[in-house]
């Protein structure tokens, strides 16, 4: 028996789907890392690749320029708010515009608002001395040595320190019982990498207005 000759048949290639572009996906998850610089990078070199190749991820890329871009606008805004904080001074160092000041620079003559109720100070609310406030720096030294001589010692230097140089600075401060001595100190660990200043502070029973010295 004879069959007609068969003609064989080809089916077409399936168009396989391109792929993701790996910058996008890139971009996309350094952003979601914060790191926001290499992230609007690699989105960028992404949407420019994709529109030459055809790859998927545009979405991924837009995203993570989106979110790259809010990470700055986050960061630019406490930065913005960290400065508008912090306490303005005139040419001669006074305070003139109430806000955060560094323990660390702290000045005789500084006004502070209130002393927070913690164990240790990094930073206070300094005001101008006219304005209602509840204590003043009146001195600021160094202490000697230089091995940490421990806590009871470093107290008993620092109180008669602290003591006389009130007496100094406002000599009817140092008898009035409503003015009360604290001070700022260097721990242990503050210690050993050059920290050794004590800062004087009178606080008011009540607050007032006006410097001590005065």
């Amino acid at each position: 028996m004879l069959y007609p000759p068969v003609t064989p048949t080809y089916a077409p290639p399936i168009a396989q789907p391109p792929g993701f572009n790996g910058f996008a996906i890139a971009g996309f998850v350094l952003s979601l890392c914060a790191c926001f610089p290499l992230g609007i990078i690699f989105a960028i070199i992404a949407l420019v690749q994709m529109r030459r190749s055809g790859e998927r991820g545009r979405g991924l890329a837009i995203a993570g320029l989106v979110i790259s871009i809010v990470w700055i606008l986050c960061l630019w805004a406490v930065i913005a708010n960290g400065l508008g904080r912090q306490a303005g001074r005139d040419d001669s160092g006074q305070v003139i515009d109430a806000g955060d000041v560094s323990v660390f620079d702290l000045r005789v003559g500084d006004c502070i608002e209130s002393l927070p109720d913690t164990d240790r100070h990094y930073e206070v609310q300094v005001v101008p001395c006219m304005q209602l406030h509840e204590a003043e720096v009146y001195a600021v030294f160094d202490l000697p040595g230089s091995s940490y001589p421990g806590e009871d010692e470093l107290f008993a230097m620092a109180d008669e320190e602290c003591f006389d140089r009130l007496e100094s600075y406002s000599s009817w401060a140092a008898s009035d019982p409503s003015i009360e001595v604290y001070y700022l100190y260097p721990t242990s660990q503050s210690w050993r990498v050059g920290d050794r200043e004590v800062t004087c502070i009178a606080i008011s029973t009540s607050p007032r207005i006006g410097s001590i010295q005065g």
